[in-house]
């Protein structure tokens, strides 16, 4: 039996995860979970998964200039991560020891954990899978490589040229997908207004059982900063949609994606915008992203406001993809929403589909992105599903 360690250190993540280990069973794998997170464990154990806790170890630690999301966001400093790095890292050796570990699988891997992971996995020669939110409803990504700027696809775009079309079922699935999206929320939201009561456990783990801690935020702290985010109401303007305008979509502040993939940030991104509506003579139409969750993000966009003169709206983002003159992304799904409805699209940042034509987004919907819905908690996942993530990894 081949061993597949999937790491796992989220809740939202938690089902998708399960269910992809019930097809690895089926499929004579055998999936070994590793988390920090003690609620995680419990709710593994619990449904007969073979899960392992990642302890406290700064036996062999030094200091490690590491560049992780959880570096950037705050949550770590860089003793922080060195330590929580050389903790995963002895883990992976007591399995490898035991039982050699066949694959990873881990989620976007801009963590401090899943950089510890990817280079476990590159110096002893195991094949990783990253996982992703597909651009669209249903869909999930899956690479050998990372994800968005990260992935094997964006250095071999080429590899989109040569999968098989069915532009006619294409049509018939974007004209559904958008019209349902007009009348639906990201399903993102619902993550957003939860206050997630399994933190509790993870910090007994923390306090009295020596599992490494991951966050050095204070249960204060965390609390304090959803207070503020859910005290801050902005005032939207509205939008003449028949006038002509440039739209800029904004992304989560503290995303990976702008964190590691592109050189401009949001408030970059809007002064750049600001510009080139100025040049076209045209209005600058803003929306943030969401689930965003920063409140001093939302407090510095409202003052933006005043100083730059934009018009900051909260209308469904495919009507104003459609209505727009051109559409100025940094490196968000809304710019591959842009080139399928054919809008002129603008990137600022490093986007997966910045080298892709309307042909190639459709291969990349079509085959590339795995037909599979990650907000299903309920919804098993099939054997044929977990072939194609396997599959991934030989692409390399």
């Amino acid at each position: 039996m081949r061993n597949i360690v999937i790491y796992l250190d989220h809740i939202n993540r938690y089902h998708f995860f399960r269910r992809l280990s019930d097809a690895l069973e089926l499929l004579d794998y055998q999936p070994i979970f590793l988390t920090c997170r003690l609620s995680l464990y419990i709710r593994l154990r619990f449904c007969g998964k073979y899960a392992l806790l990642i302890f406290k170890n700064e036996k062999n630690k030094v200091q490690k200039n590491i560049k992780s999301l959880d570096i950037f966001k705050g949550q770590q400093t860089i003793s922080d991560a060195s330590g929580v790095y050389f903790s995963v890292y002895s883990v992976l050796d007591e399995i490898n020891a035991k039982s050699a570990i066949d694959m990873f699988c881990i989620w976007n891997g801009s963590s401090t954990c899943d950089l510890a992971i990817s280079d476990f996995a590159r110096q002893n020669f195991v094949k990783t899978l990253y996982f992703e939110i597909g651009n669209f409803p249903n869909k999930i990504f899956v690479d050998p490589k990372g994800v968005n700027a990260r992935s094997w696809l964006y250095k071999n775009p080429k590899f989109l040229d040569n999968l098989p079309l069915d532009c006619r079922k294409f049509e018939k699935w974007e004209k559904n997908i958008f019209e349902t999206q007009k009348s639906k929320q990201p399903p993102q939201i619902k993550f957003l207004a939860k206050v997630n009561w399994f933190s509790l456990v993870d910090r007994l783990g923390f306090y009295f059982f020596g599992v490494q801690r991951l966050d050095r935020a204070s249960l204060y702290e965390q609390c304090w900063k959803i207070i503020r985010r859910r005290s801050v109401c902005l005032n939207y303007d509205s939008c003449d949609l028949k006038l002509p305008y440039v739209f800029l979509p904004l992304q989560v502040s503290d995303d990976s994606q702008l964190l590691f993939n592109s050189d401009v940030d949001n408030e970059q991104a809007i002064s750049l915008a600001k510009e080139q509506a100025d040049l076209m003579k045209m209005p600058l139409v803003v929306k943030h992203h969401p689930v965003e969750s920063s409140s001093s993000f939302l407090k510095k966009l409202d003052q933006l406001r005043s100083e730059l003169g934009f018009i900051l709206v909260s209308q469904n983002t495919i009507e104003l993809i459609d209505h727009s003159s051109l559409l100025v992304v940094i490196n968000s799904t809304v710019g591959i929403e842009g080139i399928v409805r054919g809008k002129s699209v603008k990137v600022l940042g490093k986007a997966i589909y910045e080298k892709f034509d309307k042909k190639r987004v459709i291969s990349y919907l079509q085959q590339y992105l795995l037909d599979y819905d990650f907000f299903d908690v309920n919804g098993p996942m099939s054997t044929s599903v977990a072939k194609k993530c396997l599959e991934r990894a030989e692409y390399l």
